[in-house]
């Protein structure tokens, strides 16, 4: 079907054919009741497809096309997509183009590139393959008008040997989203009569096989990422950031994207979470290793902003959704949050550009399949006596702050708490895989308090954000004032009612489900040997120790580790 700059939906059905001439002669001569087939001529196709050195397209699940006649061009992004039930359903953007180079047509304005330039960011684009196509069109219709076309596709693949290229015949059927139930029966049709098979692959895809070319991973092996009790702390620690790490960068290109704001708060919690493993780790990580937690924590105030203003426009859009009287008045305070957002996500793509980020990558790339230095005895430590420690740490740190919460409490009082129920929870599912059951019930527990606190939390900034919009914005209209004061008093009320609530989740951290995980914690930990103990008892003076003293005074040193 006809492109246009924008973005489109393509619903098709993709067939495998020997040959496409049986399946055009089938067609020439069909006759169908209540079915018209036209012919609607012959085109030759010239796609080059490109991508980065390091597969950014197609991490982020989208091939970049251009499609050139000798004069004028097309650029299209197109989602990757597996068939369901034989119909591939895929986001296309596409753009025009006067210049085929890469170096130029980046450049170009439009709503392809618009798409292309923050996911390539400095790296240039590479041809992958070009492709040459003989398409023969018809179109179908029915009472109710033409409901789809059908392309019988006959491709070149050049694969080295300019004299034996792969050629690919193909039939497709592309029909309009809500056109897929009048097409059905005449695609199944046409299947059985030309004797068609669905196609498993794309072209793209097909053409990656021919031509011998193999998306890269982002990296061939970090290392183990299991995590077991017969390990040292050093090595469950590495195990953790592999996996993070992994996370991080597998979301870097849907971040880039902006296209689902759920990669962006996958790379966020993962970047969080290396960066807490680091903080709860960092007495038994070696120096080199504790050298990169000012970069990971550089990262996650890179991607926060962003990801604060998606959750306050998502919180204003279920209003917007909802049966609020004002809900039109707020639409200017919601173009504010778009804006706002537009240019707190050119910042993070800056970053994400940035020699610091490059090198981020590359030193956590060249650390962690290296391991833990086995030279260094603190990383030497049994992992469940550092489990135990730590999880009773976090504990008491935040029984000390939970205890003196009240519903007249400072906001800053709770979100304090949250973080420290944030902590906990990573804590101890970092150990979950040793301790089981018992561990994933408490941290569910500690979640549900996590969840009280942080909407607590969601709600009080969203009230400061609407209280400093009205304040400051002098663009927003007096209705619009007015509905953001109504809006805030409804997070108020949201706030009070999270309060009310807090106490009974609360009480998870004294209850049966901690009593049973605390039992498990010191049954794991017993007489097993503590090389720091053993460190602290050769020496003259205990207070000289580099790692604390003993008892609970090592345990306070673990919990402050932050």
């Amino acid at each position: 079907m006809a492109a246009t700059d924008g973005a489109v939906t393509e619903v098709e059905w993709q067939f495998n054919a020997v040959d496409v001439r049986p399946v055009a002669r089938w067609l020439d001569q069909a006759v169908l009741p209540g079915v018209t087939i036209a012919p609607a001529g012959i085109k030759r196709l010239n796609d080059a497809y490109f991508d980065t050195a390091s597969w950014r397209m197609h991490r982020a699940g989208y091939t970049c096309r251009l499609r050139w006649d000798g004069t004028r061009g097309e650029l299209t992004l197109k989602s990757m997509a597996d068939p369901d039930e034989g119909i591939r359903t895929r986001e296309e953007v596409n753009q025009g183009i006067s210049d085929p180079a890469p170096e130029s047509f980046v450049s170009q304005p439009g709503p392809a590139v618009d798409m292309l330039a923050p996911l390539i960011g400095r790296e240039p684009l590479r041809l992958l393959f070009a492709l040459e196509t003989e398409r023969r069109l018809y179109n179908v219709a029915d009472a109710e008008g033409t409901f789809g076309e059908i392309a019988l596709d006959t491709t070149t693949i050049p694969v080295g040997d300019e004299d034996h290229p792969v050629r690919l015949s193909r039939v497709e059927v592309e029909v309009p989203a809500e056109g897929v139930d009048r097409a059905r029966a005449f695609v199944s049709l046409l299947a059985a009569e030309a004797s068609l098979s669905s196609s498993g692959t794309s072209k793209f895809e097909a053409a990656l096989l021919a031509t011998g070319l193999h998306p890269e991973p982002a990296f061939h092996d970090l290392g183990p990422t299991d995590i077991h009790a017969d390990q040292t702390i050093g090595e469950v620690a590495f195990a953790i950031l592999r996996r993070q790490f992994a996370i991080v960068v597998a979301n870097e290109a849907g971040t880039r994207l902006g296209r689902d704001i759920e990669e962006l708060h996958d790379m966020r919690v993962a970047a969080r979470r290396m960066r807490a493993a680091m903080s709860q780790f960092r007495p038994y990580l070696s120096t080199t290793a504790r050298a990169l937690e000012p970069e990971i924590r550089w990262l996650q105030r890179a991607l926060g902003p962003v990801r604060d203003l998606d959750v306050q426009i998502e919180h204003l859009d279920q209003v917007l959704a909802g049966p609020m009287e004002q809900r039109d008045d707020l639409i200017p305070y919601r173009d504010l949050l778009i804006a706002q957002r537009d240019r707190e996500r050119k910042r993070l793509l800056t970053a994400l550009d940035s020699r610091r980020y490059r090198r981020l990558v590359e030193r956590f790339a060249a650390l962690l399949p290296r391991g833990p230095a086995r030279t260094y005895v603190p990383g030497r430590v049994a992992v469940p006596i550092v489990a135990r420690d730590t999880v009773v740490a976090r504990r008491r740190k935040l029984r000390k702050l939970g205890d003196r919460i009240s519903r007249a409490s400072a906001p800053e009082e709770y979100h304090a708490a949250r973080i420290e129920a944030k902590k906990l929870r990573y804590a101890v599912e970092f150990f979950e895989p040793i301790y089981g059951r018992r561990a994933a019930e408490f941290a569910t527990a500690v979640k549900q308090l996590q969840d009280v606190l942080g909407d607590h939390q969601d709600a009080m900034v969203a009230m400061e954000t609407l209280r400093r919009h009205a304040q400051v914005s002098r663009k927003l209209p007096p209705a619009t004032i007015l509905a953001m004061g109504a809006m805030a008093e409804g997070y108020r009320l949201e706030a009070a009612e999270l309060r009310s609530r807090f106490p009974r989740a609360y009480k998870a951290l004294t209850g049966r489900t901690w009593r049973r995980l605390q039992e498990r914690l010191d049954e794991r930990a017993a007489g097993l040997p503590d090389p720091r103990r053993e460190q602290v008892e050769r020496r003259p003076a205990a207070g000289s120790s580099k790692f604390g003293g003993q008892g609970d005074e090592n345990v306070d040193m673990h919990g402050q580790a932050s």
